[in-house]
């Protein structure tokens, strides 16, 4: 309809009526619809056996395999299973795992560290992670040993620099820092992070485990347990480096 010169014209328009080929076409579309769709439904109730096994074989061999991997490695021993394939990181990433300490560990030199979770064979409910940091030398290993050492902890005879605390051992062996804590303190647990932590012992020797800064303190009365080392920074001084802080039992018992 058109309004021309103040009258209205209406105006027809013919519809087109699709052809024959035309209602084929359309035809065949949807019936490919319809099977592609009855297809994507029965599929779902089946599976491909192929696809469990590429599950379960990754699983199956890491439970068999070794803990860590090169420098790193250790026995298994017998309590423990792998529970996850182990983490590696650099200077460059290590503050992905130990976020707010990495710069305690990057000042002292650290190199490198290998990280795994293990749990106990009987039940996968009780599990711990082992630590191993390659700090390149001796010094620099026990620097971070004494910077993080914890107030409750008990001197173990494992290295020189050892001690256990109720979920953790923490040792220096040579270049290496390790760490090895367990949420919940099993018996079993510990026995057998303890049987790792000999193993590692075993298979990287501490070699001459000594400190030379520390021989310069009087040895009667000193409290070997709080000796430490900063290698950079030390109490807050930027270019204070090297600093051996140790405690001495100033007070001593005379003869009355």
């Amino acid at each position: 309809m058109t309004y021309d010169s103040g009258e209205w014209t209406v105006m027809s328009q013919t519809s087109h009526k699709p052809g024959r080929s035309e209602q084929f076409i359309g035809f065949s579309i949807l019936l490919c619809l319809a099977t592609i769709t009855a297809g994507i439904w029965l599929r779902q109730f089946s599976f491909n056996p192929a696809v469990l096994a590429i599950a379960v074989e990754p699983a199956a061999a890491m439970t068999a395999s070794a803990p860590m991997t090169g420098e790193t490695s250790a026995e298994l021993p017998s309590e423990l299973a792998v529970l996850s394939a182990p983490e590696n990181f650099g200077p460059d990433d290590v503050y992905n795992k130990i976020d707010g300490k990495a710069d305690l560990y990057l000042t002292a030199g650290f190199v490198h560290l290998t990280c795994q979770r293990f749990a106990l064979k009987a039940t996968n409910d009780d599990w711990m992670e082992w630590f191993v940091y390659d700090m390149g030398a001796l010094p620099q290993a026990f620097s971070v040993f004494s910077l993080q050492r914890r107030t409750e902890g008990q001197s173990i005879g494992l290295t020189p620099f050892a001690y256990q605390t109720d979920n953790a051992i923490y040792f220096v062996s040579g270049r290496y820092y390790v760490e090895a804590v367990t949420a919940m303190p099993v018996p079993t647990m510990m026995t057998g992070m303890m049987a790792m932590a000999r193993a590692f012992v075993a298979a990287h020797p501490p070699g001459p485990s000594v400190i030379p800064e520390l021989k310069l303190f009087p040895q009667e009365y000193r409290e070997t347990d709080n000796d430490g080392l900063q290698m950079a920074d030390a109490f807050g001084f930027d270019g204070f480096t090297n600093v051996c802080p140790a405690s001495q039992r100033t007070s001593k018992c005379l003869p009355i």
